[in-house]
């Protein structure tokens, strides 16, 4: 990657654009300067993993919070982040008549929290039972836990826990290990979810807790979702910490000193200012003046644009980096149309995925045969995308018996 002295800073133009897949290109290294600017288009209202509806906070969280485990962003495996390895697995395990997988995971002995103490198992358990309190609305968090159906702690040992999941859900590694884990000591510092067991809340029912208990809940759940622990207050075990948040205008980050695990993930610049432009046509503006030096989700038309123009060429770096989003065209089984597989077929083979990738997408994209992304072990990489063919749709309408009967077309 270039450095261009005039700036006296990196410019990137990175294409985050939707599409079925992604092609990529790995920079080199980068030699980070003190602070970057970033683009985002939108607000994204609140800091918070478990909260936040915006694909904007997500990047912004990951680099205040962490998982036992990650995503490496370059080979999209998964990796050991608050964890020393790979969890242990073991299967075939019958809970109350369910089989289930375990996954043992012991905590890094130097991971630590912004005030200096140690990551837990006990935050571990803290944050999947903040996530089933009936009044947090995490309703996808929930979705996910309810294929974990039990953390076991060790008093020997506080680093030390298992988590024991659904052995036919696909992604049980991926819940027992990469959602963030928040800090008790700071989002409940009087301890009131210790009261409360994580299979009672896991199977809560209106009414199987005491209107005390309902209130206890309350009190963690309005202060959980208080501004001052989503705009103000935020704290985390990632390699860098809040400064600043003014609404609709910018998120200031500043790197941690000694962060942890920089044997992991290598922080970047000493600050990260994400400022908030909605307008592509502003935020390229800005780009080109110097204003911000990281700009994403820039839409195919305005990449390829941009790239011929010699001028923004030779200023900007331009990348493609693999994007875990996709289009998908889903239809109902259950009409009467769709009941049919000859039909089901014949639809398949009537989409051009190729002229939607070329003309749509500008060619920034893949075709996929399924909704896992190559990266993923379970890909069916044997099993080949479907591609447009307009007699053999017509074969199979004829099979499925929708024939032109009137001679319409």
């Amino acid at each position: 990657m270039s450095r261009f002295p005039i700036l006296f800073f990196f410019i990137l133009l990175f294409l985050i654009c939707s599409g079925i897949s992604f092609q990529s290109c790995q920079s080199d290294a980068a030699i980070f300067p003190e602070s970057i600017h970033v683009r985002i288009p939108a607000d994204p209202e609140r800091i918070n993993p478990m909260l936040s509806r915006s694909g904007y906070a997500t990047q912004i969280e990951e680099l205040i919070f962490s998982g036992l485990l990650y995503q490496n962003p370059y080979s999209l495996e998964i990796e050991p982040m608050l964890a020393e390895n790979l969890p242990e697995i073991e299967t075939g395990i019958i809970m109350d008549e369910q089989e289930l997988t375990a996954y043992t995971y012991f905590i890094r002995e130097d991971a630590s929290w912004e005030d200096g103490s140690s990551v837990s198992a006990k935050d571990y358990l803290f944050t999947k039972k903040l996530a089933l309190n009936p009044f947090v609305p995490a309703a996808s968090w929930k979705n996910f836990l309810s294929f974990l159906h039990k953390i076991e702690l060790y008093h020997d040992d506080e680093r030390k826990l298992t988590a024991y999941m659904d052995s036919d859900f696909i992604l049980s590694m991926e819940v027992s290990g990469t959602f963030s884990i928040y800090p008790e000591y700071h989002y409940d510092p009087d301890g009131i979810m210790r009261g409360f067991d994580y299979e009672d809340l896991k199977n809560y029912e209106e009414g199987d807790f005491s209107p005390e208990e309902e209130e206890a809940l309350k009190l963690v759940a309005d202060a959980f979702g208080s501004a001052r622990l989503n705009v103000e207050q935020i704290s985390g075990s990632g390699p860098y910490h809040l400064m600043m948040y003014e609404t609709g205008q910018v998120i200031s980050l500043s790197k941690k000193e000694n962060w942890w695990g920089e044997d992991v993930l290598q922080p970047g610049p000493e600050n990260i200012h994400f400022f908030i432009i909605p307008d592509e046509a502003t935020a390229l503006s800005a780009l080109k003046e110097g204003s911000i030096h990281v700009m994403s989700e820039v839409s195919p038309t305005y990449f390829s644009d941009l790239k011929i123009d010699a001028s923004s060429s030779a200023q900007f770096n331009f990348h493609t980096p693999p994007l875990l989003e996709l289009y998908y065209l889903a239809m109902n089984n259950d009409h009467p149309f769709f009941s049919d597989r000859n039909s089901r077929r014949a639809m398949a083979k009537l989409l051009d995925t190729e002229f939607l990738i070329r003309e749509l997408m500008e060619g920034y994209a893949e075709p996929l045969s399924s909704i896992l992304h190559p990266s993923n072990l379970f890909y069916h990489s044997d099993l080949k995308p479907i591609k447009m063919n307009l007699r053999t749709a017509d074969s199979l309408l004829n099979l499925a018996g929708w024939t032109d009967s009137n001679g319409n077309g």
